[in-house]
């Protein structure tokens, strides 16, 4: 398949590429928490098995099930799109704040939502996509995409949307990276995302906007 084809080309496949993304998360002064419906759950893995992760990671959860993503969001819930990446993203900075160690010094603080409908057993009459939201005091920054269908298995889908939310950390905290996400996209792909000024600690912490 193209997509094979293409990964074969490059000089990492997206494990490494996730774990050398992780390694540079851990090497900056940044700290956060992060929360996955699911999709993009590799995230967390790959930030554990990179040295350097109890200096970074606060948390980081997976609110699986409806009941539980309710109570995280305090009942507002919006499917998998991009309004739940950013509710989630909020809840984790705002989580991150109180869990943080205030005495240190020069460390970023930012939260991290990711919302996924990948493929599964059965068909999905849908679209296989994601939304991944990062939030910092100084910036925003969203990412999602539609994918190809019929191009990668359920793996290749899950492995694609954890680079998306290391990615969108790495671009939150302004670290320096390369090979990510962009190395594994596709012609067929569609992908998008943007960066909006930060969720200020002085805003509201509702989840209502700010």
């Amino acid at each position: 398949r193209q997509y094979q084809r293409r990964v074969r080309g490059r000089s990492f496949p997206m494990h490494a590429a996730g774990l050398r993304l992780a390694s540079s998360l851990h090497a900056a002064p940044a700290q956060f928490v992060l929360y996955t419906t699911g999709g993009g759950g590799t995230a967390i893995g790959w930030l554990l098995q990179a040295p350097g992760a109890s200096r970074t990671v606060l948390e980081a959860c997976v609110p699986y099930s409806r009941s539980s993503l309710s109570d995280l969001l305090d009942g507002a819930l919006h499917g998998a799109n991009s309004n739940t990446a950013e509710l989630m993203a909020r809840a984790a900075y705002h989580r991150a704040l109180k869990l943080v160690n205030q005495s240190e010094e020069g460390g970023q603080v930012f939260g991290v939502g990711c919302t996924a409908a990948l493929g599964s057993s059965s068909p999905r009459r849908g679209s296989h996509r994601w939304n991944v939201c990062a939030v910092g005091e100084n910036l925003e920054f969203h990412s999602s995409m539609v994918m190809s269908k019929n191009e990668r298995s359920r793996r290749e889908e899950e492995e694609l949307v954890s680079l998306a939310v290391l990615g969108s950390m790495v671009e939150v905290a302004s670290i320096p990276s390369e090979g990510g996400l962009e190395a594994f996209v596709l012609p067929g792909d569609l992908l998008n995302s943007k960066s909006l000024p930060g969720y200020f600690k002085n805003s509201n912490p509702g989840l209502q906007g700010r």
